[in-house]
């Protein structure tokens, strides 16, 4: 039986891997462009907001939803906002990508389908999510315990990794559906 266990969890470790190794490569497929030395911290998580969006579906909003551009805002996060920039006019599912950058303050923060907060938004971030609450916005922060503070997705830097964190049930009161490969590669908090 104990064999029978350590082959389990050692299948169960492989396919963690293979999951993850999924959702590395088509991370740096945004950042193609750039030389080994160029890649920062911001662009790789630039790559994983790109990743995030192929990985949730959110609920139609209205009926020509579906064809419309993926909008992204960005609060308090300048060098992180630049790295996401250049993602305007890609291309997710034939939908192009807008990025934008928005205050705290900003009252249409819930039009957007994802909101990333940056580190300079950190005393902000309680009245942020109170907006955004009943949104189907995708939240995404770079500060810390992002997802325990009722974020969705968070960042987390480990060392010279960078790891996420994924709140399912922030996600669910979002009515946004979250990709079990998403699921697999993510710390989730409960």
């Amino acid at each position: 039986m104990l064999f029978i266990t350590d082959y389990g969890s050692r299948i169960k470790r492989g396919l963690a891997g293979l999951a993850l190794a999924a959702l590395a490569v088509p991370a740096f497929l945004p950042v193609a462009g750039y030389a080994a030395g160029e890649i920062t911290e911001f662009t790789v998580k630039s790559a994983y907001v790109y990743n995030f969006i192929q990985l949730v579906d959110w609920p139609a909003r209205d009926k020509g939803a579906a064809a419309g551009p993926i909008r992204i805002c960005v609060i308090g996060g300048a060098p992180l906002a630049e790295a996401l920039a250049e993602l305007t006019g890609r291309q997710v599912n034939g939908r192009d990508i807008q990025v934008s950058s928005a205050s705290a303050a900003d009252n249409g923060l819930a039009d957007y389908h994802v909101v990333v907060i940056g580190r300079a938004a950190q005393a902000q971030l309680p009245g942020i999510l109170k907006k955004l609450e009943g949104a189907n916005s995708l939240t995404v922060g770079d500060l810390p315990q992002f997802a325990r503070k009722g974020g969705i997705i968070g960042f987390v830097n480990e060392g010279s990794r960078i790891k996420i964190e994924l709140n399912i049930r922030a996600a669910r009161r979002g009515g946004l559906k979250v990709s079990a490969k998403l699921m697999e590669v993510a710390r989730i908090i409960k």
